[in-house]
């Protein structure tokens, strides 16, 4: 399917000379700049899932009518954004040279690096010294932050793609699947999302979780690369991360570059550095301005539409404070084509509006506990994961249930009686517990006493929900009650918590539903599956890219059916859908009620949803009508009558009139 040695293109400009490496949007040759006598590294833009070549005359087709639009719209971002980068003027980013059109396809000229690349620096010679490592690390780095200055994200950062120039520098090369953000930081430019494993972050698995402008996701790679660098190894999948936290690093590695890794590649966006000079800071040991928080007009968690209260697991990091819960949470966007986002805590109100910390207050106390009952909750502030006194652990975050304080600590060595980290409250039937992690990297249970319910045996665990909780076990999800007494045995690929009597699990890569005693109710035959809500559920047929979605009954019959491009759980007798892009809402007849017509719509909350359009933020009411004009950069739902909203760096609560209140 590539080109023939010696195929001359530009009339005669570039002869090929042979295939570097093809990808799945294109194929990269060593050719000749024959003016100049220099060899060029040429790009072709060739989607191998949709073109065709002909043999003969080396011309480009795309046989079917459906892949064409999808084609040519890939081909003129490749063009807009080659054009992009050719205009920087920065030694660690690769050069452009040309671009062109030919043969019904798009090409670029690129300089021709005849270094190695980092990863094979690395499989050659073994982990990198670190004050190498930080000096090719730091020269990525500067070429992000001119990509990152352009609305630019790589979204493929990773060794192998930062190659050695002659004079020994990194240089930031394939920007295959980067994505063009406007001013306001929305997306200009589409790709296919991309998963190198290890080092994309888990909203890079995510359909629409990259249609705002963060750097976070390039920090997050950045950082899994400096892993690689210093140890050798492949980072962990984004998944392992968060539920079992990075492997430990070498002892040898500074406390302010084991931190930098660690913040860089947190789960959640918001906790990571939110620039490139944050994530520079942290290098040298400086905290970052942010403090890990979201930094306003980023992009935020998809929207947890499967339930209101479900996992949500951050690992916090030993040097820097976790974030202030004083700083505004960012806007919520589209829900999620697939598996539901992780919920939020029991602790945490529906908003999501921010609550003063009690951290002074309960460290106080558990000291003074500590020293009455001779260090058993002994708590350090220190870097390093050792073992720190009785318990090696730090007092991280503080979570209320029923007025019943926890707190979360973490590093996964002895901490008194639990031996791990305490990770998620729940509340079950006034008995308070918390999902913790032993020093195994398994989950159990344990109660507002500090007593273990549940040992820690699992691989994972979500929270409970309506008595159960799902639990996974060698690779399969089943539920235990809470006692830990198996209810429905681990069978399953994957399942979701409890709701309205049901349960979403996957079987032989296709979802159903079971009720708490495991008989099918649902059979296993939908492509992903959201939990029910308001006796609805929403399903898709089809895969996460062509797939559509509907609704069912808890009968299993299809209620609406299955013709959207997304959808939401029911809230208030609604559902938000999308349709070719656009979101809007439904009622449980499938009538259209508010036309998809907004770039994101969420769940209506107290009779009105916040609407994205255009860039800002708004509130529209059941019937459509703007009852709060789109002017916000950011917006939270209402709760208690009130809306967390920010304008020009501000941020403030409104009524449901849009005045301004405190």
């Amino acid at each position: 399917m590539h080109l023939p040695v010696g195929t001359l293109l530009k009339n005669g400009d570039y002869r090929i000379e042979k295939v570097l490496g093809q990808g799945g949007f294109g194929i990269t040759y060593l050719a000749e700049q024959t003016g100049l006598g220099r060899k060029v590294a040429l790009k072709e833009f060739f989607m191998q899932e949709h073109c065709n070549r002909d043999a003969d005359t080396a011309q480009v087709s795309v046989p079917s009518d459906g892949s064409r639009k999808l084609v040519e719209r890939f081909r003129q971002k490749f063009l807009k954004e080659a054009r992009l980068i050719a205009s920087f003027d920065n030694g660690n980013i690769i050069k452009i040279f040309d671009v062109f059109e030919e043969n019904g396809t798009a090409y670029y000229v690129m300089e021709y690096l005849e270094g190695k690349s980092l990863k094979a620096m690395v499989e050659e010679g073994g982990a990198l010294a670190e004050s190498t490592a930080l000096k090719y690390i730091r020269q990525v780095a500067d070429a992000l932050r001119e990509i990152h200055s352009h609305n630019l994200l790589h979204l493929d950062v990773k060794p192998a793609n930062i190659m050695l120039n002659r004079k020994g520098q990194a240089v930031l090369i394939d920007f295959g699947i980067s994505k063009h953000y406007d001013e306001g930081g929305h997306q200009t430019s589409s790709a296919l999302i991309g998963t190198s494993e290890g080092y994309a972050p888990l909203e890079q698995y995510e359909a629409g979780a990259l249609d705002s402008f963060t750097p976070a996701t390039d920090i997050y790679a950045l950082g899994a690369t400096l892993f690689f660098l210093l140890t050798g190894i492949r980072p962990p999948k984004a998944g392992d991360v968060m539920n079992d936290g990075l492997p430990v690093l070498p002892q040898e590695i500074s406390p302010a570059v084991r931190n930098a890794i660690d913040v860089a590649m947190q789960p959640r966006r918001k906790d990571r550095p939110q620039s490139i000079a944050d994530f520079l800071a942290l290098l040298g040991g400086v905290a970052p301005r942010t403090g890990g928080a979201a930094v306003p007009g980023m992009a935020a968690e998809p929207m947890a539409f499967a339930n209101d209260a479900a996992t949500e697991i951050s690992p916090v990091h030993d040097v820097l404070p976790a974030p202030s819960r004083q700083t505004p949470p960012p806007a919520v966007e589209a829900p999620r084509r697939d598996a539901p986002a992780p919920e939020r805590k029991s602790s945490d109100n529906r908003s999501g509006t921010p609550k003063k910390s009690k951290a002074p207050l309960i460290l106080l106390l558990l000291l003074f506990v500590a020293v009455i009952a001779g260090g058993a909750w002994y708590i350090t502030n220190v870097s390093g994961g050792n073992d720190n006194g009785a318990n090696g652990g730090n007092a991280m975050k503080e979570t209320a249930v029923d007025d019943v304080v926890l707190e979360r600590d973490r590093d996964g060595n002895d901490n008194g009686a639990n031996g791990g980290t305490a990770m998620k409250d729940t509340v079950v039937d006034d008995v308070v517990l918390e999902r913790y992690s032993g020093r195994n990297g398994k989950y159990g249970f344990i109660d507002k006493s500090g007593n273990v319910v549940v040992p820690c045996k699992y691989g994972n665990a979500w929270s409970f929900s309506e008595g159960l909780v799902a639990v996974e076990l060698d690779g399969k999800w089943g539920f235990i009650d809470q006692s830990g007494n198996e209810v429905i045995p681990c069978k399953y690929g994957n399942a979701w918590s409890f709701s309205e009597g049901l349960a979403a699990v996957e079987l032989d890569g296709k979802w159903g539903f079971i009720d708490k005693s495991g008989n099918v109710v649902v059979p296993c035959k939908y492509h992903a599956a959201r939990s029910f809500s308001e006796g609805l559920a929403a399903v898709r047929i089809g895969g996460w890219e062509t797939g559509k979605w509907g609704f069912i009954d808890k009968s299993g019959n299809e209620v609406i059916p299955c013709k959207y491009d997304g959808a939401g759980s029911f809230s208030e007798g609604l559902a938000v859908v999308e349709l070719d892009y656009y979101w809007g809402s439904i009622d449980k007849s499938g009538n259209v009620v508010i036309p998809c017509k907004y770039d994101n719509e969420y769940r209506f909350s107290e009779g009105l949803a916040v609407v994205k359009f255009d860039g800002k933020y708004g509130f529209i009411d059941k019937s459509g009508n703007l009852v709060i004009p789109f002017k916000y950069d950011y917006a939270n739902d209402f709760s208690e009558g009130l809306a967390h909203v920010g304008l020009d760096g501000r941020y403030f609560y409104i009524d449901k009139s849009g005045n301004e209140t405190k």
